[in-house]
């Protein structure tokens, strides 16, 4: 399996690293995630370790210690608010590869009907290399289970904060397989619809149903694309064993990504928010257009 090594630095900190990205986006409202919120959370941490995410970020933005006590209390105080959310980080200084973040508020959201509470983890590539693949597919079931997500999908990535998204973005293309998608631009407008074309990619009850249900799906679908059922109705696909990163200077064609492009292309999001950007910070709509259909 090819997963080149990447780690962008700038004034000696590390703005955009490789890794893997689990996402969900939540149909539910903030009040009522509490519990499968803080199930989610504890498996990432017996998953990863306390060690691995040292800091939280506060009120006022900045990073603090964590503990499991002052989580446990952030956590209390954070879903007696309105909207709000926690994120648990692996640096203080650097984007690390580690990474637990969750935000919330009351749905439906008046100003946006499409707006779908967010939960993600990341993942370092070696750790997930060196726990075997089959271990990160059933981590990311296991969380799946707890939360109520329209779409959700586990992935190789590039992992950044918004202020360096143009770093990251300019650097994918070459690498077609891994992604960048701005998870809080987009969780604004997705509604039931599929955020992209990943290696693991879960269908909710809705999208599910609007794509013909699991027995057309695996009729379309042909090995080695695993198509699974879990909790009724609702339906995980996996892009073959591992995930493809590719690159473009080594021609890779992406059979399996076109295969199941084609039957999410009546459901695929495509962004009203462009969120791409040269490595000079300038706003490139096109260039986002073009690589949320890249394997159309």
């Amino acid at each position: 399996m090819y997963w080149p090594d990447i780690n962008v630095i700038k004034e000696q900190r590390s703005v955009v690293v490789d890794g893997l990205t689990a996402v969900f986006f939540l149909n539910a409202s903030h009040n009522e995630l509490f519990l499968p919120v803080k199930k989610c959370l504890k498996q990432y941490i017996d998953f990863v370790g306390w060690e691995s995410v040292p800091f939280y970020i506060t009120d006022d933005g900045y990073a603090d210690p964590t503990t499991p006590e002052v989580i446990d209390k952030i956590l209390h105080e954070r879903f007696h608010e309105e909207e709000s959310g926690i994120t648990l980080l692996g640096s203080d200084m650097s984007v690390s590869p580690f990474e637990f973040h969750y935000f919330g508020s009351p749905l439906p959201v008046e100003r946006w009907p499409s707006y779908r509470n967010l939960l993600y983890c990341w993942l370092p590539k070696d750790l997930a290399l060196l726990s075997g693949l089959e271990r990160i597919v059933a981590f990311v079931k296991s969380i799946a289970t707890q939360l109520p997500f329209s779409f959700a999908y586990c992935n190789p990535a590039l992992l950044y904060h918004h202020n360096d998204i143009g770093e990251a973005t300019s650097r994918a293309k070459r690498y077609p397989g891994v992604d960048v998608l701005s998870t809080g631009s987009v969780s604004m407008e997705l509604g039931d619809r599929a955020a992209g074309v990943y290696w693991l990619s879960l269908l909710g009850t809705e999208l599910a149903r609007h794509l013909g249900g699991f027995v057309q799906l695996r009729t379309e679908l042909p090995t080695p694309i695993i198509v699974e059922q879990f909790q009724d109705d609702k339906i995980i696909i996996q892009l073959g064993p591992e995930p493809e990163v590719g690159d473009v200077n080594r021609q890779t064609d992406f059979p399996l990504h076109r295969q199941l492009a084609r039957i999410l292309e009546p459901v695929l999001h495509m962004p009203i928010r462009n969120y791409f950007a040269d490595r000079d910070g300038e706003s490139d709509p096109q260039a986002m257009h073009e690589w949320h259909r890249r394997f159309l």
